[in-house]
């Protein structure tokens, strides 16, 4: 059985995914890109070693503010499908404002960009799972970018 706090995490990944990226949810829900990846990833606190959760109150102020019913973020999702989210397959990508579209150079077989990741796994996934991988690496592209620049930005310099 699953633990209230791994449900929310989920759900809240299923929110950054309608919500097309962890920044756009955040941005949303008026709080920090950080905060929400936390939650998300139930990041390890340092002061108590054990991993970030929500309060019930902030719970239903999200459900709130992403216009679910009460207790939604505390029920298992995982046979519900994802609302507006679209074709969540291996090549759809998560773009802002909320919309999921087709990328132009989608991944295939020959152009699975992740080497150590098995492209099999992610395919086995169901919508919901691929939305929440595709939430996170949303997340972790845009830190990258951020720390360490882009492709385009090196080739100006």
């Amino acid at each position: 059985m699953k633990l209230i706090d791994d449900i929310r995490a989920e759900n809240l990944a299923r929110l950054a995914g309608e919500h097309g990226s962890v920044k756009n949810l955040a941005e949303h829900l008026r709080k920090s890109e950080s905060q929400v990846s936390q939650w998300i990833n139930r990041s390890t606190n340092s002061g108590t070693g054990k991993p970030r959760t929500m309060r019930s109150t902030t719970a239903r102020a999200i459900e709130e503010a992403c216009g679910k019913e009460v207790g939604w973020l505390d029920r298992d999702q995982d046979h519900a499908p994802i609302e507006n989210a679209g074709d969540v397959s291996p090549s759809t990508n998560i773009h802002g404002g909320g919309e999921m579209e087709k990328s132009k150079a989608a991944p295939t077989a020959a152009r699975w960009p992740f080497l150590a990741v098995d492209e099999s796994a992610y395919n086995a996934l169901t919508n919901e799972g691929r939305a929440w991988v595709q939430a996170r690496m949303t997340s972790a592209i845009e830190e990258a970018a951020a720390r360490y620049g882009t492709l385009s930005e090196k080739r100006k310099a």
